[in-house]
């Protein structure tokens, strides 16, 4: 492992004790070397090595001790992944081979020396096709089209039989960002739709539609401090009334130490997830080591 030069300590506060939480270990790249959760008697631990690009080569997670699993990464010349294997209980369970191509690639994906799933992409331009196999059997192809002239896409997946899935279409700014986003059922009824608000070049808000369930919205807004960090995240029904929120303090070199909020739902923290209906509060410090 390479020598970390940043140790930061999280406490999660409940009843205005701290437990600890975690600690992590970052190199002179702030790429973290090391990660240890603590969750009641679970202690898991995350071993992160790179190679000479900065590309992640091993990362072995071991719980209570124990090696749960290695996940091992090969690139070629592009630093592009060529291989991804997975070893669980000291024995090779699963290997992703990619061949890249001038126009897509294939992915196969093999299960204790047998071959499960495959993906055969076709590229042209920012155009592709992806065909789904799965036990060397069609179960789905997705066609991907970009309009250059006004910054939108149409996606359309198809099931194994030919029948359409769903269509999805997509409206970009200038810069490549998402705008708009609408999903429809093979009836042409609109499933989902979400709207991004952005200034400049920050996401302020979101409006989230689900016409599945009863016209159901949502509406995500964000606020920054003068360095561009999130300070502020919450989440309301079209009422007004507040679903969650997540609050984040900084320090004089922009790293967290301080979150607390709400959650009704599944909110990632920095690390772990919040439980429905659960406050949560983080207190991160930082120890440099020499």
């Amino acid at each position: 492992m390479d020598s970390p030069v940043l140790k930061r300590i999280t406490h999660r506060i409940e009843t205005e004790e701290e437990i600890r939480h975690s600690e992590e270990l970052r190199d002179s790249f702030s790429r973290v070397l090391y990660l240890k959760l603590l969750e009641g008697d679970l202690e898991k631990e995350v071993f992160t090595v790179y190679d000479d690009k900065g590309k992640i080569k091993v990362e072995t997670i071991k719980e209570n001790g124990i090696e749960s699993s290695k996940t091992e990464y090969e690139y070629d010349n592009e630093e592009r992944i060529v291989s991804q294997r997975l070893v669980i209980a000291n024995e090779l369970y699963e290997e992703i081979q990619t061949t890249y191509q001038d126009k897509g690639l294939v992915q196969i994906t093999i299960q204790n020396g047998e071959e499960v799933e495959k993906l055969l992409q076709t590229k042209n331009g920012k155009d592709f096709t992806n065909l789904f196999y799965f036990q060397n059997e069609l179960i789905e192809r997705q066609e991907y089209i970009f309009n250059l002239f006004d910054n939108t896409s149409i996606q359309k997946d198809w099931d194994e039989k030919g029948h359409l899935i769903y269509r999805t279409e997509t409206k970009y700014d200038e810069k490549g960002d998402i705008l708009t986003e609408k999903i429809f059922n093979d009836k042409n009824n609109l499933m989902k739709e979400v709207k991004f608000e952005l200034n400049n070049d920050l996401l302020v808000k979101e409006v989230h539609r689900d016409f599945i369930n009863r016209d159901m919205a949502l509406i995500y807004s964000h606020k920054y401090d003068s360095h561009r960090n999130l300070v502020h995240s919450e989440c309301r029904d079209p009422e007004g009334n507040l679903l969650e929120f997540h609050n984040k303090e900084y320090d004089s070199y922009n790293r967290v130490v301080e979150e607390k909020g709400f959650s009704t739902g599944s909110f990632n923290a920095i690390y772990g997830t919040q439980v429905n209906g659960k406050d949560f509060h983080f207190i991160h410090r930082y120890e440099k080591i020499t």
